[in-house]
């Protein structure tokens, strides 16, 4: 008797805890589901404008844009790349047809609904239709990502390693520091700081102060000699600092695009700070730079294979 109460608590505690699993679950599929429901409505109409089936006018695409309202669309694997969700919908006669432009009364949908994290499901539902189309026997099953494969794939995360470069006290006119945490995708690679900060270490007496123009990150090459060869869109600065100011920042995403051809274990992650210096001869175009490195073997630890992929 003496373990029924910590029996019946424990009972009641996983009995609070399965609504917060399920609207986990939930809120997975809840993309999947919203397809569906977006195909039905659009076959529905379809069925009570025809009040039969004919093949050319059954099949259905649609998607679901990261932004904007569901449509109705010609083909959905050209759309992925700018799609929350896509789905399919093919109908099979179950009465008998001569052609396709034939009427019929009774079918079997195919729906195959896939988003871009990697959830696909097919239904399988038979099909009336009279006056209205009417939904009977209804099976599901899981399935890979067939329209959406390359997107999923290209979302897995290979790996996430810290960074820690440069100091304010380098010996650069303008210094930058940075701490962040880098993403390997088969795609890019992608920098989020949770600090950067610039600092300028001018001559003193210098009052004229240096203009900052813009901060990117880049993945460099090199031995003796190097270079960036893989660069981020520029996080947009456009102030000046004077000795000993400091600038910084919230924390930034910086993306540089990549692919599977590209060296990355033989690169390391380089922030650039683009300066406006004046015009001269020399520098016609009045611009300098500053840098803060990562360590040069940064990514020797990634891996890409399929294995690696599959893991993560």
């Amino acid at each position: 008797m003496g373990m029924a109460y910590p029996f019946r608590s424990l009972c009641i505690a996983l009995f609070l805890m399965l609504p917060t699993a399920a609207t986990a679950q939930q809120s997975q599929v809840r993309g999947i589901r919203q397809a569906e429901s977006e195909v039905w409505k659009r076959l529905e109409d379809r069925a009570r404008r025809l009040g039969a089936f004919v093949l050319d006018s059954s099949e259905l695409d649609l998607r679901i844009p990261i932004e904007g309202e569901p449509e109705e669309v010609i083909g959905v694997t050209r759309l992925t790349n700018s799609s929350h969700v896509v789905a399919t919908a093919r109908l099979e006669p179950l009465d008998s047809i001569g052609s396709r432009q034939d009427p019929f009364h009774s079918g079997r949908y195919d729906l195959r609904l896939e988003d871009r994290v990697g959830n696909c499901l097919v239904v399988h539902q038979t099909v009336s239709v009279d006056s209205v189309l009417r939904r009977l026997k209804r099976t599901v099953e899981s399935c890979r990502p067939l329209y959406m494969a390359e997107v999923f794939r290209r979302s897995i995360r290979l790996a996430r390693i810290p960074l820690s470069a440069g100091q304010l006290t380098d010996n650069w006119s303008v210094a930058p520091a940075t701490t962040a945490f880098v993403d390997v995708y088969m795609d890019s690679v992608v920098v989020l700081t949770t600090k950067l900060m610039l600092q300028a270490n001018l001559r003193e007496g210098d009052t004229t102060g240096v203009r900052i123009d813009s901060v990117t990150v880049g993945l460099a090459l090199g031995d003796r000699s190097w270079s960036i060869v893989r660069k981020s869109p520029a996080t947009v600065v456009d102030t000046v600092l004077h000795r000993g100011e400091l600038w910084s920042r919230a924390p930034q995403r910086f993306m540089v695009p990549m692919d599977s051809t590209f060296a990355l274990t033989r690169s390391w992650p380089v922030v650039e700070v683009v300066l406006s210096v004046p015009k001269t001869d020399s520098n016609p175009y009045g611009l300098a730079w500053t840098y803060a490195h990562g360590p040069k073997d940064f990514f020797k630890s990634v891996r890409w294979s399929l294995h690696a992929e599959q893991s993560r």
